[in-house]
């Protein structure tokens, strides 16, 4: 992505800020992000060929060897850079990126949910310690509850990993042959 003096903001290539961008997050994580400063359009900058068109993208996606390339102006919609995201992400992965990220949408909301209970246990956990005479009733089962909670928390974490590994697909590229080597008798 190539930062821009012009545009409204340094990410608005990527992101709408009018819509709820949580999909194109996600799929950003099948992608090495790389942000480059609006100075790379400097006749000395070594990144320069690769916006040495008239009309230089903001934007471009690749595969991980720099074949499949698609670039963006920075005016696409979202559905646009979601879906060559997609279909780029198909042709390096074994798995389709969509059902991965329908999942990790709601693990997101379930991320959200135990972030909300260990927040509520704690703060009725630190209101009890701060009690002239905590009840010890009270600390042992609130703990036990944000115990509870950490696990719930750290499974789902485990799952939502899984979910997201694709399988990168390994393009095995045949090694140049070498000359046959002169043996001396």
């Amino acid at each position: 992505m190539r930062e821009c003096t012009l545009c409204k903001g340094t990410e608005h290539a990527l992101f709408d800020r009018r819509l709820n961008n949580e999909k194109t997050k996600l799929l950003c994580e099948w992608f090495y992000c790389v942000k480059l400063p609006p100075k790379v359009m400097d006749a000395k900058h070594p990144f320069r060929n690769v916006f040495k068109k008239e009309k230089p993208p903001h934007l471009f996606i690749s595969s991980p060897d720099g074949s499949n390339l698609t670039e963006f102006t920075g005016m696409q919609s979202q559905a646009e850079l979601q879906k060559a995201m997609v279909d780029l992400i198909q042709q390096s992965y074994q798995k389709k990126p969509l059902p991965a990220v329908r999942s990790m949408l709601r693990f997101l909301s379930e991320f959200d949910n135990h972030d909300s209970m260990l927040q509520q246990y704690e703060t009725q956990l630190q209101n009890e310690m701060l009690r002239a005479k905590p009840r010890k009733a009270n600390l042992k089962k609130l703990k036990k509850r944000i115990e509870l909670v950490k696990q719930k928390k750290a499974k789902a974490m485990k799952s939502a990993k899984a979910v997201c590994d694709l399988k990168l697909k390994v393009v095995k590229t045949p090694l140049p042959k070498q000359p046959a080597k002169a043996v001396d008798k």
